[in-house]
């Protein structure tokens, strides 16, 4: 669109375009815009069976790009099921990272897909490109990623938790709780409808060497970018 609203006819046709991903459904979930003006979308495509992850990169006339994936188009398996981003971040060297969730058999966890500039998935990153996290014993559904100035990578979203569970060493009482995942470290929280504000000394830090939970009102933890597993400081 213009910036009074129109659409703008020199993108795709008339200021409007759609594209088939696979044979089934295809959705969008989340869009980016990279720093030489070319879009990034995210979502999921049906192959017939599940849903895979879905991404997509257009030039500024709205066409595909040909460098990226194949033909402009690139869909990830995750896991056996179910699989679909929802949230999409561009890192400053250029590489896409994808946000979402993947079932594992019997519930959805964190899933995150990295992938270079020309579409294919970073080697550097988890394993093969894709990370796969539970959070919960429940459902977790990354919604949400962000990339730090350094680079670290934060996914966040609502899981469900029931009584008693422990997550990486802290305890977490019942109902839907806020959570971060960074760098292999969890942050557990009170589910907040604002604003983080002053509410974030709620949050407790699952570390994964010690296991011992703490609070913390500063989060300082910061994601590494191959993932390994680090305990942030606080």
């Amino acid at each position: 669109y213009h910036s009074n609203g129109s659409l703008d006819t020199l993108f795709g046709a008339g200021g409007k375009l759609s594209t088939v991903i696979g044979s089934g459904h295809d959705e969008i979930k989340a869009v980016a815009l990279q720093s030489d003006n070319k879009i990034v979308v995210a979502g999921y495509s049906h192959n017939g069976g599940n849903n895979d992850f879905a991404l997509a990169r257009y030039l500024t006339d709205g066409s595909l790009d040909p460098n990226f994936g194949t033909g402009g188009k690139r869909v990830t398996a995750i896991g056996n099921g179910h699989d679909m981003a929802n949230a999409i971040a561009i890192q400053s060297d250029g590489k896409v990272v994808a946000a979402g969730n993947a079932h594992n058999g019997s519930n959805y966890d964190f899933a995150l897909a990295r992938y270079l500039t020309d579409g294919s998935l970073d080697p550097s990153f988890g394993t093969g490109g894709k990370l796969v996290t539970a959070i919960g014993d429940g459902h977790d559904t990354a919604n949400a990623v962000a990339i730090q100035s350094d680079g670290g990578i934060v996914a966040g979203s609502v899981i469900h938790a029931h009584a008693g569970v422990i997550v990486g060493g802290g305890e977490i009482t019942s109902g839907d709780r806020w959570a971060l995942l960074v760098a292999g470290s969890k942050l557990i929280g009170d589910r907040y409808s604002s604003s983080w504000g002053d509410n974030r000394n709620n949050l407790k830090r699952a570390m994964p060497r010690s296991g011992a939970a703490r609070s913390t009102s500063q989060l300082t933890g910061k994601s590494k970018v191959n993932q390994s597993l680090q305990s942030p400081t606080l």
